[in-house]
């Protein structure tokens, strides 16, 4: 898997810093992180958006949470393959990140369609290392 960073402002204040990780050969998810301390909270965005659908939300957790977005692939800037849009790639992904990034016990937060991705993501595939 490969991680790559990147960093952004929005309105004068730093935004989140988007990352990229490779899920599979030639397909990379963007990762925003917008820090903070304590146990991690890995946002999904639904319905076609992207983890920028939280960026004024998420800076509000960052005072008890380190905070994560993930955005789908075919969405945003993560990669639109033409193929692996099952049900199980899509689950996949997400531990996939999870583990890229080294996140230990995440508290997951999805809104819209990625919740039956998420849930079958934890309930079939494990997610890192026991803490």
């Amino acid at each position: 898997m490969t991680l790559v960073a990147a960093s952004a402002r929005l309105s004068g204040q730093t935004a989140a810093k988007a990352r990229y990780v490779e899920v599979e050969p030639e397909v990379r998810l963007e990762v925003l992180d917008w820090g903070g301390h304590g146990r991690s909270v890995v946002l999904l965005a639904g319905g076609g958006d992207t983890a920028h659908v939280y960026d004024k939300f998420a800076p509000k957790l960052t005072g008890e949470y380190r905070v994560f977005g993930i955005t789908r692939r075919g969405f945003g800037a993560s990669s639109k393959p033409l193929t692996g849009y099952s049900s199980t790639s899509l689950a996949n992904d997400l531990p996939r990140v999870v583990d890229a990034l080294k996140i230990k016990k995440p508290i997951f937060i999805d809104i819209g369609s990625p919740g039956t991705k998420c849930r079958r993501s934890v309930l079939d595939v494990p997610i890192g290392s026991p803490a």
